[in-house]
């Protein structure tokens, strides 16, 4: 028996040696290409290299596969890419098992008529808009629309209820701010380009709450079609911290429309950072549900198309990350004679990103709080309120330094900047497909 037993473990411990000494790891295989996002016009063609590599290692000549994910947009054969009609689609190279994209936008000519019908076909726009009678309604904090031109100079018309201020982009580069007077206007947004194609970003660099625009029209000798918008939208709801208020200004000035800018804000330089689609709903003031420096709330004006416009939005483009930035001004209001408030705050705060939810069922909701100070009962409220939902709405995901050291007490640009920042790596972690 114990002879048995013997030539078993033998042969067991044969049998486990021999698996070990045949099992053979599968390669690792991976493709590099020379271009990650190209922009090329209708009837252009554009050739890509790739390249193979199996264990790190590269492999001579191989055999790519290419595919497009709409061919009547853009065809490939061979890392030869044609662009066919207007539109924005994927190139897929593989081997083996691995597979590497780039993203073509295709554009082209288009009339003047198109271009100023403000169709999504032809041009970006960023933030809740509407139609009126001869024009684009941009009330928002931060509303934008993107252009596109073939030549060097670009026009705008527009009418403005109050003095503002609207913020340039040419080619994603900031291209410096221009005072808007009240009334309507022409303005040159550009002159003396490069000759060629263009993208024109045109951003209303005032808050809601300080001016509201109808747009009327652009004027270029030649328009085009310009890239669709990142497929990752954000949105941001928040009060002056959103808003950009004395964002640009130094700590002593007191406020104004000249040294406040959204653009210098957080939110609209997280979804820079992202190159995000983004929305802005901020104000100054505001409260989640009570009245202190403004006799609107949030919890109303986030159903509304704008403060001029309270028809109720229609909540059909959801997005994929909703920031929340209230609660500042919740604790004024406790600390201004109403301590009572104290016990209706997590409630109120409650109902509104239950709100919120209600009509985005699928985004992820990050609340944050504390970058100007923080008052425990706001603070408590919101991480309750927060964990009461479920696990795709987070309270303060990264640390926050409070900073007022800028306008009235308000953040500082660069903190600003920093808090964009660790935003924009906390957002990007989440792994949106």
């Amino acid at each position: 028996m114990k002879k048995l037993l013997s030539i078993v473990l033998c042969l067991t411990m044969m049998v486990i040696t021999s698996c070990d000494i045949f099992q053979v790891e599968e390669p690792e295989y991976e493709v590099r290409l020379d271009q990650n996002k190209i922009t090329m016009f209708v009837g252009e063609e554009v050739e890509v290299s790739g390249s193979a590599y199996c264990d790190g290692e590269q492999i001579e000549s191989p055999q790519l596969t290419w595919e497009s994910s709409d061919p009547s947009v853009a065809a490939v054969h061979d890392g030869h890419i044609e662009a066919v009609g207007l539109g924005r689609v994927k190139i897929t190279a593989k081997y083996e098992n691995a597979q590497k994209d780039i993203t073509v936008d295709c554009v082209g000519e288009i009339t003047s008529e198109k271009a100023n019908s403000f169709d999504e076909k032809y041009v970006n726009i960023f933030g809740r808009y509407y139609a009126v009678d001869g024009g684009l309604k941009l009330d928002q904090t931060a509303n934008a629309v993107e252009i596109g031109i073939i030549g060097t100079s670009l026009s705008v018309e527009l009418t403005s209820d109050l003095t503002s201020y609207m913020k340039i982009y040419i080619d994603g580069e900031d291209a410096g701010r221009i005072e808007v007077s009240s009334g309507r206007s022409t303005y040159k947004v550009a002159d003396n380009l490069e000759e060629g194609f263009h993208v024109i970003r045109v951003v209303k660099d005032t808050e809601m709450q300080n001016a509201k625009w109808t747009l009327h029209s652009f004027d270029s000798p030649r328009f085009a079609s310009v890239p669709e918008k990142s497929e990752l939208k954000i949105e941001f709801i928040g009060d002056s911290l959103t808003a950009g208020y004395g964002s640009i200004g130094k700590r002593g000035e007191a406020w104004s429309i000249e040294n406040s800018s959204p653009t210098e804000a957080y939110a609209y330089k997280t979804a820079e950072l992202l190159g995000a689609d983004f929305s802005i709903i901020a104000w100054s003031g505001i409260c989640t549900r009570a009245y202190l420096w403004t006799d609107i709330n949030m919890a109303s004006l986030y159903n509304w198309k704008s403060s001029e416009n309270t028809e109720r939005y229609e909540f059909d483009d959801e997005p994929d990350v909703i920031v929340i930035n209230l609660g500042t001004n919740d604790a004024s209001y406790i600390m201004n004679g109403h301590s009572d408030y104290k016990e209706k705050f997590f409630d109120h705060y409650l109902e509104f990103v239950m709100d919120v939810r209600k009509s985005n069922p699928n985004a992820y909701i990050i609340c944050i709080y504390g970058v100007a100070g923080e008052h425990p009962t706001v603070t408590e409220g919101i991480q309750m309120a927060s964990a009461l939902i479920d696990d795709k709405v987070v309270f303060n995901p990264f640390e926050f330094v409070p900073n007022a050291e800028g306008v009235n007490g308000h953040p500082t640009k660069e903190a600003y900047d920093g808090w964009a920042k660790s935003l924009a790596e906390y957002i990007e972690g989440l792994n949106i497909e």
